[in-house]
């Protein structure tokens, strides 16, 4: 399980720090706010019925950067299936998409989905990163950082893992106890020695804007987690209902910005004293959620009355950049506290959308025993016999082998989503 050989800063030791703090406090935050959704690929809906609400999804983002300047990024979650998908019933929008994709506006991979890692192989973990760059740089490039918010748990070498595909910070929260961290950055050492800088988010972690600043925005008021009733008085109707983020068509949008700034300021005290640069990550979007142009003009907004800094949409290797280059220039990049192991950890402070849903272990046995038999034959015997055969002359099955390859990659994150269902 994940450990910390040194927590936080020995600030008596570091009589810099003081400093560095205090500069901190006279230096405006720069926010850097990363568009995204989080597309399961077959959770609450059957695969073929999500695939074609992440058509919708998919024209509303094309869209929208091709029209609005302002939407300079979006990032698909890390999933490159996102695109793979959206292009199989699109694959007239291929050169649009491959345009924003080479620009760098859609952020590409690395994985191709998210898998739940204990659950699977570590060839498994390699090949599904292998499949997402190669697809994503077939499309025009690949998102160079290290995220996965899926995961119930990472295991002990994905530092090392990661680093062998060329990246060397890793974003995070499922199996990491933000209690035991004076700071939200930190490093982690896999057994090899490969060493990584994390990065975790804070309360609400990857849909902290989102909670805090747009639902408020959206609705005029303090929501509760549902917020219908305020929908349906302003004609909006309900579809598909989930406990968090319904499926909602005709979303009323009463653009409260006073409301916004309530939930901003709230947003920044929820990260502004565990962050250690003036880099603060804030993330709009959440679970299977369309882009919403609106927050282009929600951010404008916000910054023509905010006096704190300046909101920015932002890519995720702009901002692992920004925090590495603040951690190195403020001299506390080597006194941050050291992980190492599992994260297996569970998240004391009692944050709901943080725990590991430990129950995806055990759920829907006979799926991962299908799962884990398909991955030992293809590893184990028909990738090594094909190969002997290959070197007797035979020709190599490339096209047929990578199928199953595929599909493992796909089952690694279906398979989880679907044994959380019945833990949730």
């Amino acid at each position: 399980m994940g450990r910390p050989s040194r927590t936080g800063y020995d600030r008596a030791a570091m009589p810099h720090m003081n400093q560095t703090n205090q500069a901190m406090n006279d230096t405006p935050y720069d926010m850097h706010l990363i568009m995204n959704t989080h597309w399961d690929r077959e959770f609450r809906w059957s695969f073929p019925e999500t695939q074609v609400r992440l058509m919708e999804a998919g024209d509303i983002l094309v869209e929208t950067m091709e029209k609005d300047p302002r939407f300079t990024f979006f990032h698909p979650d890390s999933q490159a299936s996102f695109l793979d998908d959206y292009l199989e019933l699109r694959p007239g929008k291929t050169e649009r998409v491959k345009k924003l994709v080479a620009e760098g506006r859609i952020q590409a991979g690395p994985w191709y989905t998210l898998p739940a890692a204990f659950l699977v192989s570590g060839e498994a973990l390699v090949r599904n990163l292998l499949t997402g760059h190669r697809l994503a740089k077939n499309l025009g490039g690949v998102m160079k950082c290290a995220y996965n918010i899926f995961s119930w748990g990472q295991v002990s070498q994905l530092p090392q893992i990661y680093r062998q595909f060329g990246m060397d910070t890793i974003m995070f929260y499922r199996g990491i106890d933000q209690g035991n961290l004076d700071k939200l950055e930190f490093w982690w050492d896999a057994p090899d020695g490969s060493r990584a800088l994390g990065i975790t988010f804070g309360e609400y972690h990857r849909l902290n804007f989102w909670a805090f600043v747009y639902r408020d925005y959206l609705n005029g008021h303090t929501p509760d987690l549902t917020q219908l009733e305020a929908i349906a008085k302003d004609g909006g109707f309900r579809f598909n209902s989930h406990n968090v983020n319904d499926y909602i068509v005709n979303q009323p949008c009463r653009r409260d910005i006073e409301a916004a700034l309530k939930g901003l300021e709230k947003l920044i005290d929820s990260v502004k004293d565990k962050s250690s640069t003036r880099h603060l990550g804030f993330f709009q979007g959440f679970d299977l959620e369309n882009p919403d142009p609106v927050v282009m003009d929600l951010v404008a907004e916000l910054n023509r009355k905010i006096t704190c800094g300046t909101i920015r949409i932002s890519s995720l290797p702009e901002y692992v950049t920004a925090v590495r280059t603040a951690l190195t220039d403020n001299g506390v990049i080597d006194q941050l506290s050291v992980m190492t192991g599992e994260m297996l950890a569970v998240e004391r402070s009692g944050d709901p959308f943080a725990p590991l849903y430990a129950g995806v272990f055990s759920a829907r046995m006979p799926l991962k025993q299908q799962n884990s038999r398909c991955q030992r034959l293809l590893e184990n015997a028909a990738e090594p016999a094909a190969v002997m055969a290959m070197m007797e002359g035979a020709e190599y099955p490339q096209v047929i082998l990578d199928r199953p390859g595929n599909s493992s990659c796909r089952t690694s994150s279906t398979m989880a989503s679907a044994a959380s269902t019945s833990t949730a």
